[in-house]
């Protein structure tokens, strides 16, 4: 759930320097974790002081819709997605929320813009094929679910 630009590839870390990223390494270790009402308190205090970092608004995304919160983690991948209208992330984040809310036609709008924009985005993939399958469209699922597994 994190904007993959901003992460280290070699520890998964925020990289040291970025606007936050003492905070945001402190959030990633307590979310790994699953001390998750620390990491909301630390990404509550990014957000009054940075309302439009991406990784924080990703990160207060995947706390609420860990808490089933799903209202929540929409509004701030929303919120994402006006800081950057480009975050795969983000877009696919919020089609997961809108497959929880059972809207699965606008799941799969967003599923498809995230892939669109990153067409090797394998979560997205995944995530429609996840749609798909609910949908009782097994055909299309294994289709999807494929393409996922080849990227």
């Amino acid at each position: 759930m994190m904007k993959q630009a901003l992460l280290s590839p070699s520890n998964n870390n925020f990289i040291p320097g970025q606007k936050h990223s003492e905070k945001l390494n402190a959030a990633l270790t307590n979310y790994r974790k699953g001390r998750y009402h620390v990491v909301l308190s630390i990404c509550k205090t990014i957000y009054t002081e940075d309302a439009c970092c991406v990784d924080n608004l990703l990160m207060l995304g995947a706390i609420y819709f860990l808490r089933r919160d799903i209202s929540e983690s929409l509004f701030y991948n929303q919120q994402c997605l006006k800081v950057d209208p480009d975050c795969v992330e983000a877009l696919s984040n919020i089609g997961n929320c809108f497959q929880e809310l059972g809207d699965e036609s606008s799941a799969i709008q967003f599923f498809m813009k995230a892939i669109k924009l990153q067409p090797r985005f394998a979560h997205a993939y995944s995530n429609l094929a996840l749609v798909y399958f609910h949908q009782g469209n097994i055909k299309e699922a294994i289709r999807t679910l494929n393409t996922a597994i080849a990227l």
